[in-house]
């Protein structure tokens, strides 16, 4: 009988330090929840840019990141404050553009014109836009 309870208090405390490294685990590899990227990136993957939206202040380089086998474009919509045109030819290719003018940067894939994203571009404060 002493043996059993042994065992058992070894398997209680076991299954505790599991238990709990499983959620520090967690704790430590979710992202929070708002928080702002230093290098935004948009990436390609399934036919879909990720994320959809994007908000950024003026002066921000954007990387757009091809994960799917197959070509994909960048592409802006008329009436974007600056032009986009990126081809990424496939996996690991990348187009980067800074974003200098304050707007809505709506975008597309040429070749898969279901595929849809915007970037908006904030004045930051100080900034001659933000003034206007």
């Amino acid at each position: 009988m002493h043996r059993s309870r042994r065992h058992t208090c070894t398997a209680l405390v076991s299954l505790s330090l599991l238990v709990g490294v499983g959620v520090v685990g967690s704790a430590v590899d979710a992202p929070s929840a708002g928080a702002k990227s230093k290098k935004p990136a948009v990436t390609i993957k399934t036919f879909r840019f990720r994320p959809a939206t994007l908000e950024v202040p003026e002066g921000t380089k954007v990387v757009w990141k091809n994960a799917d086998a197959i070509e994909h474009t960048v592409t802006s919509e008329d009436g974007a404050p600056a032009e986009l045109d990126g081809v990424l030819s496939g996996a690991g290719k990348k187009y980067a553009v800074t974003l200098t003018e304050p707007g809505t940067y709506a975008y597309f894939c040429s070749r898969h014109s279901s595929m849809r994203g915007t970037v908006t571009v904030n004045p930051s404060s100080g900034s001659a836009s933000a003034a206007k």
